[in-house]
């Protein structure tokens, strides 16, 4: 998984699928620990959580990370919720709220 900020836009990417979430459409970022639904679609393999998921509590979230369930940084579009795995968390939300600001 790689998650680029660019001025304009955080790039989630996996291997050959990669998406662009404007940063003027992020509302808000949270962490949080996900409750899994079981019969939801996605790709849920050990080590990679892809494309839309369905969880308790918050539906569908687009997924780009290296967890299913623990420690999801949650980004709301207003418009849908991405779910990602940045190993510097700190950093990547300084990085997009500094972009945000601007």
């Amino acid at each position: 998984m790689k998650y680029t900020v660019t001025d304009s836009a955080v790039i989630p990417s996996c291997g050959p699928f990669h998406w662009s979430i404007p940063i003027s459409q992020i509302r808000a970022i949270s962490e949080a620990d996900l409750e899994w639904l079981p019969w939801s679609e996605g790709w849920k393999i050990p080590g990679y959580a892809l494309f839309t998921i369905r969880y308790g509590g918050v539906d569908a979230v687009h997924m780009c990370a290296t967890a299913l369930r623990k420690r999801i940084l949650l980004i709301d579009t207003g418009i849908g919720l991405w779910g990602i795995t940045p190993a510097d968390v700190s950093g990547f939300v300084s990085a997009v709220e500094s972009k945000r600001r601007k």
